[in-house]
């Protein structure tokens, strides 16, 4: 998680992505709210996004937060189909030992895709239909989830500039 002291480092980072795709200077405000939005991640993580957008992408604005998010977590092609196949597999599995899993993706994609557990209980797991349906509301929940966990303690990054 980015700290009040690597705020500088944050935008170094943010510097780059601006010099590279965006010709007239970020404003202040904007860097404050990606800060915001974007805290949760480490700086490794956010070098890690930095450096997979400066690699490959071909637009020209600013990325948005979310393009940061999805490059720094690896939360791309593979990745995304990988973590939602083992989601799936941890779903069935959960319905063997018990119709209910410590991940809240899981729950929360299980919840979307058949009502909860018991439907997802009488579902057919075999059936690709069931699976893709599973799948796809998992990467919304996925997804939902990393957008609401963007603050840290509850503050803003404004507040906490300000100290």
């Amino acid at each position: 998680m980015i700290r009040e002291r690597e705020y500088q480092q944050f935008l170094t980072l943010m510097l780059i992505l601006q010099t590279i795709f965006d010709r007239d200077a970020v404003s202040e405000q904007k860097l404050d709210l990606y800060f915001e939005y974007l805290s949760d991640l480490s700086l490794t993580e956010l070098k890690r996004g930095v450096d997979a957008i400066v690699s490959t992408r071909r637009h020209t604005s600013f990325p948005t937060v979310a393009e940061i998010r999805e490059a720094a977590l690896g939360l791309q092609g593979e990745r995304v189909e990988s973590a939602a196949l083992d989601a799936w597999h941890r779903a069935n599995l959960a319905l063997i030992t018990g119709p209910s899993t410590d991940d809240p993706v899981v729950n929360e994609a299980v919840r979307l895709a058949f009502g909860g557990w018991r439907g997802f209980g009488q579902s057919e797991p075999n059936n690709d239909f069931v699976k893709k349906r599973f799948i796809e509301c998992y990467r919304t929940a996925a997804s939902k989830r990393r957008e609401t966990n963007t603050l840290v303690d509850g503050r803003s990054i404004v507040g906490m500039l300000s100290k």
